[in-house]
């Protein structure tokens, strides 16, 4: 297990999966280092059928993240076009969902968009998150490319992937470019930001403060989007914390997928001033944080 994600794999008692003889790569998963339960996996040209039995106390974020985990790793391994998943439990069916899984009859169907492997896969961490914008030339944005000018729509994806609302790569980036002017030559407007995720029904709270005022709301919050100026301008970057409680920033430093410190020493080393912003989404801190 890498420091990026909290999951792992190893090899399990293929009993567990007696009732599917055709599946393979059968294996137990666990999340923060208690075991999940065990996935299977079988094949069909373009298609990966995934069997997931979780053990019935483990909560929707351990089977989103362990979810997550398994269709990371199989987009790199076998390069799909889709993800099927025939029969699920309705925990199961809510972390299918945060990982773009979709009904389609009886069946949870996940695509995977044709952008994916139009980038390299170093862009992507083991749970799918963009770690790399500076490998992104290829993908536009606006009048320019992603490695330019897309932190801000690269920030607003990583966030809705870890609130558990994951959208398709291209169908963000054109949604938030369109909210802008001038083709993004300034790159994303904090005016574009907030309409994306008012569309999306997120109210995000901007706070603007000193480095040590925003490094103590980074880490009272679970998750968020900082907004702040280092060496090449300005740069926004989403971050999550971690089940240890240290705080995890994604694409703050390209191709880093272990970018965790604690937030007054990022802003310490990582910015030119000494005042930034920070979007986030928990309403509890319009209580606990003086304006």
């Amino acid at each position: 297990m890498t420091m990026a994600t909290c999951v792992r794999i190893e090899a399990c008692n293929a009993a567990v999966f007696e009732d599917k003889p055709h599946f393979n790569d059968i294996k137990s998963m666990y999340y923060k280092e208690e075991e999940c339960g065990g996935y299977a996996v079988a094949r069909s040209g373009d298609t990966i059928y995934l069997h997931f039995v979780f053990a019935k106390d483990r909560d929707e974020e351990a089977r989103s993240h362990c979810i997550a985990y398994i269709v990371n790793r199989m987009i790199v391994r076998y390069r799909p076009k889709q993800f099927i998943v025939t029969k699920a439990d309705p925990k199961t069916i809510q972390a299918l969902y945060a990982n773009l899984f979709f009904d389609k009859g009886k069946n949870y169907v996940r695509p995977v968009e044709k952008m994916r492997y139009v980038l390299v896969d170093r862009v992507f961490d083991e749970e799918g998150y963009i770690v790399d914008q500076g490998a992104m030339r290829v993908m536009p944005f606006g009048w320019f490319d992603t490695a330019a000018k897309g932190c801000g729509w690269i920030a607003a994806y990583n966030f809705m992937k870890a609130f558990g609302q994951e959208a398709f790569m291209q169908e963000t980036a054109t949604e938030i470019a369109s909210y802008s002017s001038f083709g993004n030559v300034m790159g994303v407007s904090i005016f574009a930001l907030l309409k994306y995720f008012k569309k999306h029904g997120i109210a995000m709270h901007m706070y603007t403060g000193s480095n040590e005022r925003i490094a103590k709301i980074i880490q009272d919050s679970t998750m968020g989007i900082l907004l702040y100026v280092h060496t090449d301008g300005a740069h926004y970057c989403a971050y999550e914390k971690r089940p240890d409680g240290r705080i995890r920033f994604l694409n703050a430093g390209y191709g880093r997928r272990n970018d965790i410190m604690d937030p007054a020493r990022f802003l310490r080393q990582r910015t030119v001033l000494q005042c930034c912003k920070v979007f986030v989404v928990e309403e509890k801190h319009r209580n606990n944080i003086a304006i």
